[in-house]
């Protein structure tokens, strides 16, 4: 692999500075990150590509001399220390991607920590550009050492599969591979900007795909990301959808346990299931599960550690919502689904609404780590004969003070009868509000409390509680002190 991943932060991009992306197959440089930073190419993509993505400048002949310069006539005009040039040819040391280390003049370019053999003109060397496949970008790069960023706009699927195998981070060095989906420029489709769309808009106006990096797989009869022993990814914006729905071909795949991968603001349908294996610690930040998956659960995910933030998982119609082994789900929404979270090892739930359960919230609880707890949720399944917390067979614990500071009510508008059932022995939860939580419009989604909720203000009391309403958090996913309007 080229030096520069060894040394320096870099940057490349996937599809160029149209969202249809370049469709060219030349390999192309890119940048480093202090370049990218220092010279906002973020707002302007002219700076290190040419239209839909071909590389800022292309050389072919190019004349080694120095030992670590390159000359070609008024050639290099627009290069600038910090741009990564991809160098071949039979008289480069390194084939791969080198940093440009200074620009003498037009005619001349120099790189570090690289020596040319001989001084034959046959160099080939692209600045900057925009590669045209995803797959491409991951095996092309190196995050062993430093951070690698990828920024992708390349719309629809020429890939179906992309195999994250070789080129991840390094747990030792604390090293990520980040991959972030845009639209027109990088960052219009975080949140704040042009093109984000949330996970509850995605649940009420369904997945809008110029929101997001649209990964379709169209119908495949495989994985969609397969990552095998592939740690510390991060991927953004994605929407990755469309398998044969054939058993085993899922949105994402785990091999081999890899460690430290976190999906943010990205969407999953259409598939055998969003996610299954094995992996040590998954964040999901702010994703949509959507609820059109062949098995009867959104995911079979053994995980040990991991976090589920600001998350909405699409259970209408199916059998549960999702599981995820030893996580803490913090400000999620599980809507419908015959039952809520599958249970089968430890998982710790906060300020998350479960609504319109059919059997029960939390179910299917097996092993002796199968605990719940958690505090600040509100329970709104849709019937008054439908379990908080249910399982037939399991040896797992749900005490009464494990699932405190929550409210517990029913779409049907009456109490719930039994809040936890476990091997036939029914319990009630005594630090729980029985009262309707009082959002805004359920049935639309709008989950956020009106000014009268009994959930404002009532939740778990904070490090510093003086025994007033400063002192408390609320119940549910909206976390405002108090309503002030319907904005």
């Amino acid at each position: 692999m080229a030096i520069v991943f060894d040394s320096k932060e870099t940057v490349f991009f996937v599809g160029g500075d149209a969202y249809t992306g370049q469709v060219s197959t030349v390999q192309p440089g890119g940048c480093t990150k202090a370049f990218y930073d220092d010279e906002g190419v973020a707002l302007d993509l002219s700076k290190i590509m040419g239209a839909d993505g071909v590389a800022l400048i292309g050389v072919v002949n190019g004349t080694p001399s120095g030992g670590n310069t390159l000359t070609k006539a008024d050639a290099f005009g627009s290069a600038k220390p910090g741009m990564i040039a991809y160098l071949f040819g039979t008289h480069v040391d390194l084939h791969g991607r080198h940093e440009i280390l200074t620009v003498p003049d037009a005619n001349t370019i120099t790189f570090a920590a690289l020596t040319f053999i001989g001084v034959t003109a046959d160099v080939t060397c692209n600045i900057g550009g925009a590669y045209d496949l995803l797959q491409t970008a991951v095996d092309g790069s190196d995050a062993q050492t430093n951070n690698v960023f990828i920024f992708d706009n390349r719309n629809g699927s020429p890939e179906q599969q992309i195999d994250f195998d070789t080129t991840g981070g390094n747990i030792g060095n604390n090293t990520q591979m980040i991959i972030e989906g845009f639209h027109t420029l990088p960052g219009d489709m975080n949140k704040g900007g042009t093109y984000y769309q949330s996970p509850l808009d995605a649940l009420t106006n369904g997945v809008d795909v110029t929101c997001s990096r649209n990964h379709d797989g169209e119908a495949v009869a495989s994985d969609l990301f397969s990552i095998d022993n592939f740690d510390g990814l991060v991927i953004k914006n994605f929407y990755v959808h469309n398998t044969s729905q054939g058993v085993g071909y899922n949105c994402v795949e785990f091999l081999n346990s890899p460690y430290n991968i976190s999906f943010i603001n990205c969407k999953f349908d259409d598939a055998y299931q969003a996610f299954a294996g094995a992996i040590y610690t998954l964040k999901l930040d702010s994703c949509y599960v959507g609820n059109d998956f062949a098995h009867s659960t959104q995911s079979s995910l053994v995980s040990s550690g991991g976090s589920c933030v600001n998350c909405v998982f699409n259970g209408d119609g199916s059998s549960y919502c999702f599981r995820n082994d030893y996580a803490t789900y913090s400000q999620c929404l599980f809507y419908k689904s015959d039952s809520g979270v599958y249970c089968i090892r430890g998982n710790n739930f906060e300020s998350c609404i479960f609504y319109g359960q059919k059997v029960c919230c939390i179910g299917v609880i097996s092993g002796t780590t199968a605990n719940v707890c958690g505090h600040n949720n509100i329970f709104m399944p849709a019937a008054a004969a439908v379990i908080v917390v249910y399982s037939a067979t399991a040896t797992g614990s749900v005490s009464d003070d494990t699932l405190t500071n929550s409210c517990i009510w029913t779409v049907a508008d009456v109490a719930v009868t039994n809040h936890i059932s476990i091997i036939g022995e029914l319990k009630q939860l005594s630090s729980v509000t029985e009262a309707n939580p009082q959002f805004v419009d359920a049935l639309n989604n709008d989950f956020r409390l009106l000014p009268t909720s009994p959930c404002l203000n009532t939740g778990k009391s904070t490090i510093g509680n003086s025994n007033d309403d400063e002192g408390y958090t609320n119940m549910g996913a909206w976390q405002r002190k108090s309503f002030l309007g319907m904005d």
